[in-house]
């Protein structure tokens, strides 16, 4: 009985580790992933926030502008055009950030599924040898 409860719990141990070992590949996966989204969302406040000062810049020289007629449509339509433009850009940021983050929770949401399983799992083999063993 000995031997026999000593071999079970060494399965269940190298199962434990082998899944330790899992776990862990899952978790340092999930710091890359939460390390570039971390980076991305830095990239995006910085763009945002020079993008921001463009904006304003451009408003000031387009109001500036304004008292020369001729120039000022050309100016204008020249600010406007560059801000879209740059809207734009932030939209495209925007969706990306928003994309990494969906795959970060989508990925943190399975591993604790995987996790909670892989416990339910280790419990029931706990159970199940701890009643092999009162049997024997």
């Amino acid at each position: 009985f000995s031997r026999l409860l000593a071999k079970k719990n060494r399965e269940f141990a190298e199962r434990e580790q082998a899944w330790e070992q899992k776990v862990a590949a899952a978790n340092v996966e999930n710091a890359a992933l939460s390390e570039r989204l971390r980076s991305r969302e830095t990239a995006f406040l910085e763009t945002e926030a020079g993008l921001k000062r463009e904006l304003e810049e451009l408003a000031r020289r387009r109001d500036e502008e304004v008292k020369h007629a001729e120039r000022s449509e050309r100016e204008a339509q020249a600010h406007k055009d560059e801000a879209t433009r740059r809207a734009g850009e932030l939209a495209a940021t925007a969706a990306s950030l928003q994309s990494l983050k969906q795959e970060a929770a989508e990925r943190d949401a399975a591993a604790a599924r995987r996790l909670e399983e892989r416990e339910a799992q280790i419990k029931d083999e706990q159970d199940s040898a701890a009643a092999q063993a009162a049997e024997e």
